[in-house]
């Protein structure tokens, strides 16, 4: 399962996405929060657009495409 940037709609900064079963985190859209995101695997279009706005991610495995 997958989910963009800016599809991130979240009461809390953390968010654990694998807990919820998403793997990878996409690069479509504008993230609306600097979320601090933990996920398996993540674009690197997202990476740039989360850190933008002073979000950070963190891979639970290695594999920013």
């Amino acid at each position: 399962k997958t989910i963009n940037v800016g599809d991130l709609a979240f009461g809390t900064q953390e968010v654990n996405l694998d807990q919820l079963g998403i793997r990878k985190l996409l690069g479509k859209g504008k993230p609306l929060k600097g979320y601090k995101v933990t996920v398996r695997t993540c674009s690197r279009s997202a990476r740039e657009k989360l850190e933008r706005v002073g979000g950070s991610i963190t891979l639970l495995e290695d594999g920013a495409d």
